[in-house]
């Protein structure tokens, strides 16, 4: 149990110590993405996966290693505060001024603080915002036809996309 706990967060600092030149990309404790193909898929996601009736949402990114050369990524949107009260990301990035979520897979020792989810209701989420303002609760589930993205990399570069719709 002890190994696989160290594995999986070897893992979180190997995939978050990610570099890029060009991108403003920020987190707390300076780590970047470096994966330029696992960048480019994110913002072709943002740009081409719409979400009817949803204008407030941002990318969450699924990370699973599979094995020593192979991580797969599936990219979703997250469009209400529900989902990052049952699956709270571990690291955020911002890509092109847009936030990105990383949640790693098997690790769940984490949680977001209450502050944080009020913090990135108002400043991502602002219609669950107004809500726990009014009814100083967090909101009902939002349903909508999400469209994953489930991303197969081989030591860093893209070998298998699969696009799933609901």
């Amino acid at each position: 149990m002890v190994k696989k706990v160290i594995g999986i967060l070897i893992f979180i600092l190997v995939s978050g110590s990610f570099y890029c030149q060009d991108l403003k990309m920020k987190s707390e404790f300076g780590l970047v993405l470096t994966n330029q193909e696992l960048i480019a898929q994110i913002r072709l996601y943002q740009k081409t996966v719409k979400v009817p009736s949803v204008k407030n949402k941002f990318v969450v990114v699924y990370c699973k290693k599979i094995d020593k050369t192979i991580n797969e990524y599936s990219l979703i949107y997250c469009i209400d505060v529900n989902r990052l009260l049952l699956d709270p990301p571990q690291v955020f990035f911002t890509i092109d001024n847009q936030l990105v979520g990383f949640i790693f897979e098997g690790v769940d020792c984490f949680a977001l603080t209450k502050s944080s989810l009020i913090s990135i209701m108002q400043s991502y989420l602002p219609e669950d915002y107004e809500y726990y303002l009014k009814f100083n609760d967090f909101p009902p589930p939002i349903t909508a036809r999400d469209e994953i993205w489930k991303l197969r990399f081989k030591d860093g570069k893209l070998i298998e996309k699969q696009v799933i719709g609901n």
